[in-house]
């Protein structure tokens, strides 16, 4: 399920995102990257029907009717559930092997979303980044919550606007 750094560079946009991306190119021309890994989407997308089931389709078809304040409230209901449901267990084995292999230090759990930019739309700075995180826990907790802010209120009305 998860991917190594040094892997990514073969997989797809809609697979590991733009960032990791980036991230496998500056590699592969030989920049100084920090080791790292990537949670593909696929494991958000089940961790979203975990969460949501059906319920996020029948939500998110609503959000052009809403305003702010009633996309906000929904975002943070969805955000709830998300952060609230439980991990996969081979992903949390796999988090804690990761981790692991990446040793002692503080990690930075950042979303490298798929469709996070094209040419119509670019979500730079509205998914939540968390640095210096140090345990399995904490690394679990941001994970989910760097997940659950792809549905936060300013990222429903930005998708709404540019993808309607």
């Amino acid at each position: 399920m998860l991917l190594r750094g040094d892997s990514a560079a073969q997989a797809s946009e809609l697979t590991v995102g733009g960032k990791a991306l980036g991230l496998s190119a500056l590699d592969a021309l030989g920049q100084r990257v920090p080791p790292w890994f990537v949670v593909p989407d696929a494991a958000f997308q089940a961790h979203l029907d975990s969460a949501l089931g059906d319920r996020l389709e029948a939500e998110l078809t609503r959000v052009p009717d809403l305003d702010q304040r009633a996309r906000d409230e929904l975002g943070n209901a969805l955000g709830r559930q998300i952060e609230r449901a439980v991990l996969d267990d081979g992903l949390y084995i796999q988090l804690r092997d990761a981790l692991e292999r990446l040793g002692e230090g503080p990690v930075a759990v950042r979303s490298s979303m798929s469709g996070e930019d094209s040419a119509s739309a670019s979500y730079a700075g509205q998914l939540e980044t968390f640095l210096h995180r140090r345990s399995l826990e904490d690394v679990v907790v941001a994970l989910k919550r760097c997940w659950a802010s792809s549905l936060a209120g300013r990222v429903l009305s930005y998708r709404a606007a540019h993808e309607g």
